[in-house]
């Protein structure tokens, strides 16, 4: 007898956006937490739930980098906030029409978002 799966419902096909935020700005000063703990409430509110890493301790992750501008190598330390939302393209467009504004609040030239299509089982 062979295996026979279920069709899955809409809600267990999901989008992954993970925004990742260096916590220094561009010009090296470190970013006023409360700005985290602002873009995070925003996130919470729209979408009633994220994950991120610690904005102090460990993991806070280091990436390095050269700026297209200098040619200078650049490092970086990030936090990385991670939102399932649902695979539809409101939230796409929240995410994309918000990324220049977040840039500027948290005084970067540009962040990275990434989004990546989630299966739940």
């Amino acid at each position: 007898m062979a295996f026979r799966e279920e069709p899955k419902p809409p809600e267990q096909f999901m989008y992954r956006f993970d925004v990742w935020l260096s916590l220094n700005d561009k010009n090296g000063e470190k970013v006023d937490r409360r700005k985290f703990v602002e873009f995070e409430s925003e996130l919470y509110d729209r979408f009633r739930g994220l994950t991120r890493t610690p904005i102090v301790g460990n993991p806070v992750f280091e990436g390095y980098w050269e700026d297209p501008e200098t040619q200078n190598a650049a490092r970086d330390l990030n936090t990385i906030y991670t939102v399932l939302t649902p695979q539809d393209s409101k939230s796409y467009d929240f995410f994309v029409k918000n990324k220049l504004r977040w840039a500027a609040y948290f005084g970067q030239k540009k962040i990275l978002i990434t989004v990546h299509p989630v299966e739940a089982v």
